[in-house]
């Protein structure tokens, strides 16, 4: 399942940007499968990313997730119809940014990754394990 909706994607950007975007001249509209597979890809490189410090899938998708797996869609699908602005490229590249900072520990992911009682939530590794691999990586 896409950390990202497309309905997500016309909530962060305006309808008219992602219809340009995934516009196919075959189905004159939006091409849903094509927004479809960039979501799956976004979901794919953030996974790649997050796996070193969380358990994959993440079990709760923080709102920060959904923002990224939304700039690394629209990057995918205007890369693959020539329709690249150094807008999307520079959202893309703070997007890869901030996932690399998440995975080495810089940044969090703007949620607590422990439920009300303490116990893990299934997000991932608790704080302190965190911490230590962090030290390690570092």
């Amino acid at each position: 399942m896409a950390y990202a909706t497309e309905q997500d994607m016309r909530l962060i950007y305006t309808g008219s940007v992602i219809d340009r975007i995934a516009y196919s001249r075959d189905l004159n509209a939006p091409d849903p499968e094509m927004i479809q597979r960039a979501l799956e890809s976004a979901t794919n490189e953030i996974n790649m990313y997050l796996s070193v410090a969380f358990t994959m899938p993440l079990s709760r998708i923080p709102p920060m997730v959904v923002q990224l797996a939304v700039d690394i869609a629209l990057y995918r699908m205007a890369l693959t119809n020539d329709k690249m602005t150094t807008q999307i490229e520079d959202r893309y590249k703070m997007a890869i940014k901030s996932l690399e900072m998440i995975a080495a520990g810089k940044l969090g992911l703007g949620i607590d990754d422990r439920d009300p009682d303490g116990n893990d939530d299934g997000l991932g590794v608790d704080q302190h394990t965190f911490s230590t691999m962090n030290s390690v990586l570092v």
